[in-house]
């Protein structure tokens, strides 16, 4: 049986196997629903995002939402 190409679930399979090789999660622990801020802390996130990029995935910027961006302004 062929099953039909899906370009959203390769790129979040290759996201995963991303976050696979950088982190110490394991793969169930990361799902489409995952909150990403549960698996990858604001602390390492941009040199974490910057790796991944490295590994040849096309990311966009990193943003901080706005509450996250009140908790980093009082440092």
């Amino acid at each position: 049986m062929s099953h039909a190409y899906n370009p959203i679930v390769r790129t979040f399979c290759q996201f995963r196997a991303g976050l696979q090789s950088e982190l110490d999660v394991a793969r169930h622990e990361v799902r489409p629903a995952t909150p990403l801020a549960s698996i990858l802390p604001l602390e390492v996130r941009a040199e974490v995002w910057q790796r991944l990029r490295r590994q040849g995935l096309r990311l966009p910027a990193l943003e901080l939402s706005g509450r996250d961006r009140s908790r980093t302004s009082g440092r």
